[in-house]
């Protein structure tokens, strides 16, 4: 995050200046101030609000957002596949959506802990070389992810790269497998 980005509380803060400074046509508060004092200040705060939002940075464009990781993952050894899932994949992203990728690894000798902790320590890393806000870029394992996630990403998401081995077949076979087994399991629960 650079210094001019906000974060979501930054905006709250921001909002809730713009509704006591009077800026969106309110009357002004019953402080007990002076309307000359009053004015200084509605003066000030909008001051600050224009400055920090005069000061953002332009919206990244998906597309590169999408390409850079594709590049990423492919340099990187421990990575498989990339799949794009969400609101990036099925076109309806906003301006401030955030990507959403799922990852299968190479290296299944880690520890729980660290199974838990590598696609968001990846998310960190990347989202520092693309110079984007973290909140911006999320990772999941798909070895690791709710069989229902993994089964809205092979349906509905991009695979964006893979090893060219028989690895993402693995995975969606693996994925639909115990998706139908789920839902088996789901409809016997459902009688009794």
């Amino acid at each position: 995050m650079n210094k001019y980005s906000l974060t979501q509380d930054a905006k709250a803060d921001l909002i809730a200046i713009r509704h006591f400074s009077g800026s969106q046509g309110s009357d002004p508060p019953a402080w007990g101030l002076t309307p000359s004092l009053y004015a200084a200040l509605t003066l000030v705060l909008q001051t600050v609000y224009w400055y920090l939002y005069s000061r953002q940075e332009p919206p990244v464009q998906s597309a590169d957002i999408i390409k850079a990781v594709t590049e990423l993952a492919a340099h990187h050894e421990d990575i498989a596949a990339l799949w794009l899932y969400g609101s990036q994949s099925k076109g309806t992203a906003l301006p401030h959506s955030d990507f959403d990728f799922a990852v299968a690894f190479n290296n299944f000798k880690l520890s729980p802990t660290d199974k838990y902790l590598r696609p968001n320590e990846l998310a960190l890393e990347w989202s520092d070389i693309l110079k984007i806000p973290s909140d911006k870029l999320s990772i999941v394992d798909i070895n690791q992810a709710p069989i229902y996630l993994c089964y809205n990403i092979i349906e509905t998401g991009k695979l964006l790269y893979h090893q060219g081995d028989a690895r993402v077949w693995h995975e969606q076979d693996r994925i639909y497998s115990q998706f139908e087994h789920q839902q088996i399991e789901n409809r016997i629960y459902d009688r009794t």
